[in-house]
């Protein structure tokens, strides 16, 4: 099962944290990838750009969020 983590506004700034994630060594998915590309704009209008963990590592990724600079 996956947990969100953090939402961006941006599929940029989703890849970013996907990516700092990843250098952490917790695997990240970005489920809207596909959608956020093909219309950009409805997510500005939406919650934003998800990007999920499984569950065991969710509060693992929060906390190495805090050093993230987005």
């Amino acid at each position: 099962m996956l947990q969100t983590v953090k939402r961006c506004l941006t599929y940029t700034d989703a890849m970013r944290v996907q990516m700092f994630l990843g250098s952490r060594g917790v695997e990240a998915f970005i489920p809207d990838e596909i959608t956020s590309q093909l219309a950009p704009a409805e997510f500005m209008h939406m919650a934003g750009i998800r990007v999920q963990t499984r569950t065991e590592d969710a509060q693992r990724a929060i906390d190495e969020l805090k050093d993230f600079d987005a």
